[in-house]
């Protein structure tokens, strides 16, 4: 439903969406990438979630502009994160990975 919006988007935050996965938010990512400013995930720590991995963070080519990303208590992110990150974020200020073991 939100990827029918006919507006763009400069912000995304997902709060508690626990069943939020990676290939939904692959599909924002197609929609609204281009124009995406901030993008924050915040995983409930207690509650099992739909499985995030570093495959997500490789699909933001599709966002060159995000300058925020938040990941919070996401804890199944692998070892090529950080080369994702540094490929695909080059006008990234802000990164929160709070509870994400890296």
């Amino acid at each position: 439903m939100l990827c029918q919006l006919t507006t763009d988007l400069e912000e995304l935050r997902m709060e508690y969406c626990s069943r939020i996965g990676e290939k939904c938010m692959v599909s924002l990512l197609e929609r609204f990438g281009e124009t995406l400013r901030e993008f924050h995930v915040v995983r409930n720590c207690f509650e099992k979630c739909s499985k995030i991995t570093d495959e997500l963070i490789a699909s933001f080519e599709m966002s060159p502009y995000i300058e925020k990303l938040t990941f919070n208590y996401v804890r199944s992110f692998g070892k090529k994160i950080h080369i994702h990150l540094a490929h695909n974020f080059h006008k990234l200020r802000i990164l929160n990975l709070r509870e994400c073991p890296i």
